[in-house]
């Protein structure tokens, strides 16, 4: 028998009921014993009264209680020590209390000695004693803490500007502290290091200057701002925020007279400088610019400059649409602006008939005209004056006239002279001795073939041309030099005192043509098209002349199997002016350099054939043309002139010699802006005059005659022009448009008039020149008997080949009868009325109405309001009117003439990527869109704030600009949904920044949610913890 004793602690926190069990090695429940244990508490309670300054020398009361309700006084002994953050004992202190009876408190006052530069919880602890052995200890914490609040004076900077950052630091703890701010930036140069004593509940505010220099790029840029404890650092980042430049185009004004300015103010709004490029653009309701400008400027970070575009003094009266179209060179980031301006210039009323309303087709016609100036002053303007029909005269090709053919037929055969007389002159025997090389810039003029049979045209970049035919091998071009590829041959013109022509003079073949003002080579095409009748080979050639500012367009075309081909050129002039233009070739006629020289009256066509009468080369005038001339070569030359100095013209004569010959066409125009001259040069055994189609033209139909007269007035002018016989019967338009200076017309106006046989004459006329499909179309007319004898006829009124009028009638001598009839408007429609000999066609524009519309925002917008235009245009031929609508918005109703075009403006404002609509409704049905994306974009992260004591505590987040623009805002912060504090926010796009705000937070749980908004209040971002 043993014993063995075994010891147990039991804690000493109320009576207990202890049971011991015993067991052997296999588990087995051997004995059992309990006992109750009644265990006394101790009675004395102590709690400290912590002053809120537990700095060196504080009194600290503690208030001690004997709790027991009965029984002894008790004698206590009370301990007090306070524990730094890292452990050490600060201070310690006990007292003796004399006995406390039952339900007595008495309050010892203790002093605190001794301090401690040193930052986290101190635990103040503490132990009564009851004198029996009982005993009770606890401890307080005591904080120690410093909180900081660094504040930039704005949330963005400009480079240049000053700016101050304040730093608060508050002792928010219960001791005293002693602490070092140290601010830094390198990006900012600043860099500062003080102490700073912080007694208990006090603040100090340090600030600090700073100028951004203005090498800094946009972006953020750090200051770091620390305060240190006794070797224990906390710092917070704070971020200088430079934003990117933001061009901003300001044009309040939108009323302007011709001759005025249109300035636009543009506005730096970022923090860095932009150097800028830009475009500006005035175009008219046709869409036709009017006036351009390019810029190129810096515009300082927070400055300004202006943009400038002069209006033209003879700029029309009317809506004008102003573009800029600029870039931030620096970055590639494009800016601009688009206005519709109300413009008060040129304006006026135009009226035009004929001297007669009707004419027999043998008599002459004059075309007489009124412009009536009601605006600015008309200067260096003009009237066109065209008669039209909507009917396609018949245009065979006509055989050579008979003076034609009895010149030909009277001509001396080649074989009969005698070969001296062919001889090569002077001129042309020091053009072939010279050696190109070293004379000329060889490499100048290049030319680009147009080969097909029997023809190879030579389209030289100088609009100089040689021309070479299957028919002839040994000296296949019928251009001199015969052998080259280059010739002297083409296309010139008299302007501003200057004779602008091909640049000879660098020819790589030989050249014996006067030196003239060269044309300058822009570009040249390739060969385009496939040869055939509707698809033509063709070679497009621009060009200018940089001392004038005239530019020139050439369009050759040719059909393959043809002996001919077309010449289009298109003149531009930067100022009005009357001119000449010349197309000219010193001729080189199936190997001989001589030749005789033919003109077609009825053509107005001129060239020559060789002596033996089986060659012939002639220039056709397609425009008709003012002067012809065939001569020796060199007074072809010379009649053109020479370089600055315009010779006499081509004087509408034929040197009826065998001579080495050349020939060409003049012709005499005013050009207001641009226009457009063509002619036909034709080769072959047979004198081929090319079949000449009048010209159609939108406006008027086919033009049999036109004129443009130059016009400057500031109240009247009347004109009148001869126009002479047509060879056509029928309703015939007198169309008159007036421009201004800048080609812009301002006015218009027609006047039908007929042209009959002298039997019958008949008119037709609509109510109107322009209808819907299933319009009631309503037909009148007259039909005369203007022969001496009685006539017995019938009236037929058709439309579209359909009777709607069928009318026997007889007239007598001199008699009329008036008719009236209608129809329905179809499309396409031609309406015909026929009496005896007498024809008359009308086709009325018959179409619905169409239009093209475009919506204009930018591609990316922050939270801004932003501008969205609507440009509407006309692309039918009726009139249309219309109702806008844009973003959701009702916009104006817009009234527009054929080519015209109008734009609508509505502001709109999104916070995610968005499709905008425009919509158009009325005479079209149209709906348009863009989309814009959402460029300031966020996402925020609150970090936990790790806090043990409630207080003031710093919160730290991260916000991300997601987005392609700087997010401008503020983030406020909740705890449990009740306001704790909001901070201005600024991060470049694609940066994240992080930074903490302070908030004041009491004991217990909490949800804290941080929200990142925009300035108008909508949310960006969010984020809780």
């Amino acid at each position: 028998q043993s014993t063995a004793t075994h010891v147990y602690q039991v804690t000493a926190d109320g009576s207990k009921a202890p049971v011991v069990e015993f067991y052997d090695e296999t588990d087995h429940l051997i004995g059992r014993s309990s006992r109750a244990l009644q265990i006394a508490l101790p009675n004395l309670r102590a709690l400290p009264v912590v002053p809120q300054d537990m700095s060196g020398g504080a009194l600290l009361p503690v208030v001690v209680t004997n709790r027991a309700t009965q029984g002894q006084a008790l004698d206590a002994t009370l301990a007090l020590s306070l524990t730094t953050p890292s452990g050490v004992t600060l201070w310690t202190d006990s007292l003796d209390l004399p006995p406390l009876a039952a339900g007595q408190t008495v309050t010892p006052t203790f002093t605190v000695t001794g301090s401690a530069n040193e930052l986290g919880t101190f635990r103040l602890g503490y132990r009564v004693d009851d004198g029996r052995g009982l005993a009770r200890s606890s401890f307080v914490p005591i904080p120690s803490r410093l909180t900081m609040a660094p504040a930039l004076d704005r949330s963005t900077y400009r480079i240049r500007e000053s700016g101050t950052v304040s730093v608060t630091l508050s002792n928010s703890g219960q001791f005293a502290l002693n602490a070092t701010l140290t601010m830094s930036s390198t990006d900012l140069g600043l860099t500062d290091s003080q102490p700073i004593a912080l007694p208990v509940g006090d603040s100090e505010t340090t600030t600090y200057a700073f100028t951004v220099p203005d090498t800094l790029p946009a972006g953020s840029h750090r200051i770091e701002a620390t305060y240190d404890v006794a070797g224990d650092a906390t710092t917070q980042t704070l971020y200088i925020v430079v934003p990117p430049a933001q061009l901003v185009p300001v044009l309040d004004t939108t009323a302007y007279a011709a001759g005025d300015t249109v300035a636009v103010t543009l506005l730096n709004r970022g923090g860095v400088d932009a150097p800028i490029a830009a475009e500006l653009r005035l175009a008219d309701r046709y869409g036709v610019t009017i006036a351009s400008s390019t810029a190129s400027d810096t515009v300082l970070a927070g400055d300004q400059v202006d943009l400038t575009l002069a209006i033209p003094s003879g700029a029309v009266s009317g809506d004008y649409v102003f573009t800029l179209a600029g870039t931030d060179t620096a970055v590639d980031q494009a800016f601009g602006l688009h206005r519709e301006l109300a413009i008060t210039g040129v304006e006026g009323g135009l009226t035009v008939m004929t001297d007669l309303p009707s004419y027999f087709s043998d008599e002459d016609i004059t075309a007489l005209a009124t412009l009536t100036a009601s605006g600015a002053l008309i200067d260096n303007g003009s009237v066109d004056l065209k008669i039209c029909t909507p009917v396609l005269a018949t245009n065979q090709e006509p055989p050579p006239s008979s003076s034609l053919l009895q010149t030909l037929r009277e001509a001396t055969p080649q074989s009969s002279l005698d070969q001296a007389e062919q001889v090569v002159d002077a001129r042309k025997q020091q053009a072939q001795s010279a050696a190109p090389a070293q004379t000329r810039q060889v490499d100048l003029v290049t030319y680009t073939p147009i080969t097909g049979s029997p023809l190879q045209i030579n389209v030289a970049n100088d609009a100089s041309y040689q021309v070479k035919h299957d028919a002839v091998a040994s000296t296949p071009g019928q251009v001199y030099w015969t052998q080259g590829n280059t010739a002297d041959a083409g296309i010139f013109l008299w302007y501003d005192g200057y004779v602008i022509g091909p640049d000879f003079g660098n020819h790589p073949d030989y050249s014996a043509t006067n030196y003239v003002d060269p044309w300058e080579a822009v570009g040249q095409g390739p060969v385009t098209g496939s040869g055939t009748p509707a698809d033509p080979w063709m070679v497009e050639t621009n060009l200018v002349h940089s001392p004038s500012g005239a530019s020139l367009t050439t369009r050759n075309s040719y059909v393959d199997g043809d002996s001919y081909f077309r010449l289009d050129w298109d003149i531009c002039l930067p100022q009005p002016a009357s001119v000449s233009t010349f197309l000219a070739a010193d001729y080189y006629l199936q190997g001989s350099d001589y030749g005789y020289g033919l003109y077609d009256a009825p053509s107005g066509s001129v060239g020559g054939y060789n002596g033996s009468l089986d060659w012939f080369q002639i220039f056709t005038p397609i425009r008709p043309a003012s002067h012809y001339y065939e001569a020796w070569y060199y007074e072809i030359w010379d009649a053109i002139g020479s370089a600055g100095a315009p010779g006499a013209g081509f004087n509408d004569t034929l040197n009826p010699s065998y001579i080495d010959n050349g020939a060409g066409l003049q012709w005499d125009v005013f050009i207001n802006s641009c226009t457009t001259v063509s002619a036909f040069w034709s080769f072959g055994e047979t004198p081929t005059i090319p079949p000449v189609e009048p010209p159609y033209q939108d406006t008027c139909g086919y033009v049999l005659w036109e004129e443009t007269v130059p016009v400057s007035t500031a109240s009247s002018v009347s004109l009148s022009e001869l126009v002479g016989t047509l060879d056509t019967t029928g309703r015939l338009l007198l169309w008159g448009r007036a421009n201004s200076s800048t080609g812009q017309p301002f006015a218009s106006a027609e006047y039908p008039f007929y042209i009959h046989d002298r039997e019958t004459a008949l008119t037709l006329e609509t109510d109107s020149a322009a209808y819907r499909p299933g319009d009631l179309v309503q037909i009148t007319g007259v039909v005369s008997n203007t022969s001496g004898l009685t006539q017995t006829l019938t009236l037929l009124v058709e439309a579209n080949n359909l009777p709607v009028l069928q009318q026997p009638l007889t007239l007598d001598p001199g008699e009329s009868y008036d008719y009236t009839t209608s129809a329905l408007a179809t499309q396409p429609m031609t309406l015909t009325a026929s009496a005896s000999n007498a024809l008359v066609q009308v086709t009325p524009l018959v179409a619905d109405p169409e239009l093209a519309a475009e919506l204009l925002a930018q591609n990316v917008a922050g939270r801004d309001p932003f501008s969205v235009t609507l440009i509407v245009s006309n692309t039918g031929v009726v009139p249309a009117v219309v109702q806008t609508t844009i973003v959701g918005q009702a916009g104006p109703e817009l009234a527009l003439q054929p080519g015209e075009v109008a734009t609508a403006q509505a502001s709109a404002q999104i916070v995610a990527d968005t499709e905008l609509t425009g919509t158009l409704s009325g005479d079209a049905m149209l709906v348009v869109s863009a989309t814009v994306q959402q460029g300031q974009l966020a996402a925020l992260a609150l970090d936990d704030p790790a806090a043990e004591l409630a207080g003031p505590l710093l919160v730290p987040y991260t916000v991300d600009a997601t987005g392609s623009l700087l997010v401008t805002g503020q983030l406020e912060l909740l705890v449990d949904d009740v306001y704790a504090g909001s901070a201005a926010l600024a991060v470049p796009a694609g940066e994240s920044l992080g930074s903490s705000l302070v908030a004041d937070i009491g004991p217990g749980r909490h949800t804290l949610t941080g929200r990142v908004l925009d300035a108008y209040g909508n949310l960006m971002a969010e984020d809780s913890l």
